[in-house]
């Protein structure tokens, strides 16, 4: 079973063309068998949890830890290292891949889309570009 993990800001200016974007994005490209996790934050992550549902798919949602760090981006991190490794755990159990999908974001996103392309996890960016450290 495939894993896609969907990333993406959480302040979202045009929420009307992302939910178009997340949505069509869902509906050709992913497989229904193939599980959508987020990190449950909100803007893109509960946009995305949102369209999911409304499919009548339950997506996996992975929570960062904000009262257990003593900062908020070692949460953010963590919780993006924690997405990645129960992706890659449920799908090599399942015989699957990983993938994760970047929309626009902040500083969690690149750093989403770094640590898959430091694990060799394929990855895609939708409306920005990633140039890996």
């Amino acid at each position: 079973m495939n894993v896609i993990i969907i990333c993406g800001g959480r302040e979202v200016k045009d929420i009307a063309a992302l939910r178009e974007q997340a949505q069509a994005y869902i509906e050709r490209r992913v497989h229904p068998s193939t599980l959508i996790m987020t990190g449950g934050a909100r803007g893109t992550d509960a946009l995305v949890n949102r369209i999911a549902l409304e499919m009548g798919r339950q997506p996996i949602i992975i929570p960062a830890n904000w009262e257990g760090h003593s900062s908020r981006r070692i949460a953010g991190y963590e919780r993006n290292k924690l997405m990645l490794t129960i992706a890659q755990a449920i799908a090599n159990q399942l015989g699957g891949k990983v993938k994760v999908v970047a929309f626009p974001g902040d500083k969690g996103t690149p750093m989403m889309v770094q640590l898959a392309h430091d694990s060799h996890v394929p990855y895609e960016t939708i409306g920005w570009t990633f140039s890996p450290r």
